[in-house]
């Protein structure tokens, strides 16, 4: 890798904007103090229930940018549901924007409420950014993940802004699509998704793909409230392949509150740097979260471990909504969030 500076992370910042801050956000918020105290957490949001783990930054202490007022006022026709959400995913990048301008930071960490950071060391001197300021994870060939997003300063993330503002009105994109042919373009740094093989230890970062399929989908997602193990994304570029290699070790390791998870393949030696917890089962604790990682990482595949856990959480929902429809005759806001 080639070092590009020896500052380390300075600040981690959240964007939770256009929805009450899910219980699960709380947890990680708490997990990441916990598992790296030295570091600042910044919470940037619309809502006005402060965090006790995070600094609070309500996005009306800071002025919005020419590039944020401009994408507000782009209008396009949504091809997917949930229409709040995904317009939601793309404008957290211009509250980041607006953040650091702001607050004049710089490098800092943008993860995503279902990220867990595993090792802030892979970002201490070792960043590969030799002519970039801006890199995240592809989670397969032409699909970008914010799941984890270094950024440099607020100018290396305006360029991607006014490619998001260029692209915007074209109605097959979205935030991933837009990241993938960011980096693709060259406009940003791909981190590496798996072992360089051949290679000594080094750092890869999970775009979705290790997360999903060892800790469970979001049990939102299936009929029945479990989430499932074992997903498998078939795309050009994903890894998903190497999960199935029997060739695969993980190794999860616990000294003090660091944890460190390894993969061991065919010779070569990789250290996770952080997970995605698709399933949003985020633990109270570095203890809990080692016990996690430990015994669904290492599992033998059966299908008991494929049927996933059981999201009571989820089942809670379901129950409130059909309770609401089929007892209180509400037709509308049925739905509520217990997680």
């Amino acid at each position: 890798m080639n070092i590009q500076s020896n500052e380390g992370i300075r600040r981690i910042l959240w964007v939770e904007a256009g929805r009450r801050i899910p219980e699960y956000a709380k947890r990680n918020f708490k997990l990441t103090k916990k598992l790296f105290p030295e570091v600042r957490q910044t919470l940037i949001t619309d809502q006005l229930r402060k965090s006790q783990a995070a600094d609070f930054c309500h996005i009306s202490s800071f002025d919005q940018s020419s590039l944020t007022r401009h994408f507000l006022e782009l209008e396009r026709e949504w091809k997917f549901k949930q229409v709040d959400f995904w317009q939601g995913t793309t404008l957290r990048f211009f509250y980041l924007y607006d953040y650091l301008i702001s607050r004049r930071e710089k490098f800092v960490l943008h993860l995503e409420s279902d990220c867990i950071l595993l090792d802030l060391d892979s970002f201490k001197g070792q960043i590969p950014l030799q002519d970039y300021g801006l890199s995240y994870p592809l989670q397969a060939k032409g699909i970008g993940c914010a799941s984890i997003m270094y950024i440099r300063s607020h100018s290396d993330l305006r360029d991607f802004l006014e490619y998001v503002i260029s692209r915007w009105e074209d109605n097959d994109c979205d935030d991933m699509v837009l990241l993938g042919e960011f980096a693709e373009s060259g406009g940003a740094k791909s981190l590496p998704t798996w072992i360089e093989q051949g290679g000594k230890e080094d750092v890869f970062y999970d775009a979705g793909s290790v997360g999903v399929f060892y800790l469970g989908k979001d049990a939102r997602n299936n009929k029945v409230p479990f989430s499932s193990r074992g997903s498998f994304d078939s795309r050009a570029g994903s890894i998903s392949n190497y999960f199935l290699d029997p060739d695969l070790l993980w190794r999860v390791e616990k000294k003090r509150n660091p944890i460190t998870v390894k993969a061991e393949y065919k010779g070569s030696v990789g250290k996770l740097a952080n997970i995605h917890v698709h399933s949003k089962r985020i633990p109270r604790s570095p203890r809990a979260l080692h016990r996690m990682l430990r015994r669904e990482m290492k599992s033998k595949k059966s299908w008991i471990w494929s049927l996933g856990t059981f999201d009571h959480r989820v089942f809670l929902e379901r129950a409130y909504s059909f309770s609401c429809r089929r007892f209180l005759m509400r037709k509308t806001e049925t739905e509520r969030s217990f997680r």
